[in-house]
């Protein structure tokens, strides 16, 4: 992956994130089918300065509740989603330094 890939795949992931991030208490769709069509279950893989990244992110959702899971490992160790905020700053300052060079 570019490094512009995987920017734009860590955005998408930060803003799952954040867009589900108390969804526990809203509440979920009254029609099976709706509840089933919201659900997701996304995998990304992808390389940053010689640690290998896997995230894993899922919605599901009962008669009741919404459940919300992120689960991200470097290097095969479970880690919470502070280091792909930290790429993600890493990747725009590259940009931005790119962009004054070009200038």
């Amino acid at each position: 992956m570019t490094n512009t890939q995987v920017k734009a795949v860590i955005t998408e992931i930060l803003a799952n994130a954040e867009r589900y991030r108390n969804c526990f208490f809203w509440t979920p769709p009254s029609r099976a089918s709706e509840r089933r069509n919201e659900e997701f279950d996304n995998e990304h893989s992808f390389e940053f300065e010689g640690y290998s990244y896997s995230v894993r992110q899922s919605l599901t959702i009962s008669c009741r509740n919404m459940y919300f899971q992120t689960i991200v490992y470097k290097d095969g160790v479970r880690t919470n989603i502070t280091p792909l905020k930290t790429i993600l700053r890493k990747l725009t300052v590259a940009a931005n330094d790119a962009v004054k060079q070009a200038a």
